[in-house]
């Protein structure tokens, strides 16, 4: 059984950030309420807070990919993807 926290991170980018923890990335971190408590945690970890939203509660970040890795056994992170451009046709 896999573990909700690891849940909480696609195998794919979860693989992307084990090989370069360096790395930056630009991610959304999907949360359960959006305030300034939530924001301090993510900036301690080591991410910029680009944008806070609100109507779906989440951050778009950007930081060292290790820096996801303190933040995944927050009860209030729920899901991680990577942030990229929206194209339409």
């Amino acid at each position: 059984m896999v573990s909700p926290i690891h849940e909480k991170c696609p195998p794919p980018l979860r693989q992307q950030i084990e090989e370069a923890p360096d790395n930056s990335f630009d991610l959304i971190l999907r949360v359960s309420e959006v305030d300034d408590a939530v924001q301090a945690e993510i900036e301690r970890a080591g991410f910029q807070v680009r944008r806070r939203l609100t109507l779906v509660p989440q951050f778009a970040v950007s930081g060292p990919g290790q820096a996801l890795f303190n933040l995944l056994e927050y009860p209030w992170l729920l899901s991680v993807e990577e942030d990229g451009s929206v194209h339409t046709c």
